[in-house]
């Protein structure tokens, strides 16, 4: 399987984050901020489900940061693959500069991820920041990396996952139909 693959123990923390590798996704930061959470948490991996233009720089700053060992490109991933590695990551991560909604965030709770989001765009409009998620500035890179050490451990997992668990039926597909209904509705009147 996948832990046996990558090496990974019961006592790491799997983080992941699928996005195109464009300067937008804000991935250079979050490596930096990586290597400097992996300082004090060297249980820490992270997977990039991401393949784009910046890749191959990426991986050079993977490299240059030492964190080989740390550090996984994954390529675009769909279907059974990518509810493999949904199903071993404990942390969902996106350090965009902006983001719209992000069904994505829903589909990382939905899979027992907590999230490690952006406060610009979506993130902000769903989650409460050290309630529901965790959420970092992407052009601060202290924030990113506080971020990761703060979900490096369990029992903060377990509350900001246990108090975002909600939010699934709050943005169910039938419940935002309905508001955009109602909301047309008003519209035509």
């Amino acid at each position: 399987g996948l832990k046996e693959k990558y090496s990974i123990g019961n006592k790491d923390t799997v983080c992941l984050t699928l996005s195109g590798a464009r300067k937008v996704k804000g991935h250079w930061n979050m490596l930096i901020a990586f290597a400097n959470a992996v300082k004090d948490c060297p249980n820490l991996k992270l997977f990039i489900a991401a393949h784009g233009q910046e890749t191959e720089k990426l991986k050079s700053k993977v490299c240059e940061l030492g964190l080989e060992h740390n550090v996984f490109f994954i390529g675009f991933i769909t279907g059974v693959q990518k509810q493999s590695f949904f199903k071993l990551a404990d942390v969902y991560i996106n350090t965009a500069f902006f983001e719209p909604f992000g069904l994505v965030y829903l589909e990382a709770i939905q899979n027992d991820m907590v999230v490690l989001g952006s406060v610009y765009g979506g993130g902000k409009d769903i989650f409460k920041h050290l309630y529901s998620a965790y959420l970092s500035d992407p052009y601060q890179v202290s924030t990113i990396k506080e971020g990761l050490v703060y979900l490096s451990k369990k029992e903060h997992r377990v509350k900001l996952l246990k108090n975002a668990h909600p939010l699934l039926e709050k943005y169910s597909v039938d419940k935002i139909l309905t508001k955009y209904f109602k909301l047309y509705q008003e519209v035509l009147k």
